[in-house]
């Protein structure tokens, strides 16, 4: 996937100008640039079980980032319900083990529209020196499980 540099556990996006992408369970990576004075979003949409939404496989503004509990501990163990500190929510930082509130604004009739996507967990983070070309922005569809997601639990309950 183009020229990564290095795998990071967590991005500040106010103290680091990077461009980053977050890899989750899905074959949809997001795509994060702060190196200038606007932050920007890409949502590659990737195959198989993932959503659609505005924005897709465009950079828009990035108008703020909302970490969510870690749903691991730091050795990859999936916490369990009772372990999760849902009073956990990290601003403007990206990290391994967490699903991200991503607000981004896309034109609209009237003026920018506010949206916003909560993607899977966060598997991993890599830094890269340049956006790759189409075709190499998102996961293969042999590395993912589309059994897993937002919408999908083993024990068949709604997922958080």
């Amino acid at each position: 996937m183009g020229d990564a540099t290095r795998s990071v556990e967590r991005v500040h996006l106010l103290r680091e100008k990077v461009l980053v992408v977050m890899l989750s369970s899905s074959s949809t990576c997001y795509w994060v640039d702060n190196r200038g004075e606007q932050p920007l979003l890409f949502r590659a949409r990737g195959q198989g079980r993932t959503g659609r939404g505005p924005g897709d496989d465009q950079w828009v503004p990035l108008w703020g980032v909302l970490s969510e509990p870690r749903l691991v501990d730091l050795a990859g163990r999936a916490l369990p319900p009772g372990e999760v500190d849902e009073s956990d929510l990290v601003p403007d930082v990206l990290r391994v083990g967490s699903r991200h509130r991503l607000t981004f604004l896309v034109p609209g009739y009237l003026g920018p529209e506010e949206c916003w996507w909560l993607g899977r967990m966060a598997e991993e983070l890599i830094v890269h020196e340049s956006f790759p070309p189409p075709g190499q922005r998102t996961r293969p569809a042999t590395e993912v499980d589309f059994a897993d997601g937002p919408m999908h639990r083993d024990d068949g309950g709604a997922a958080r």
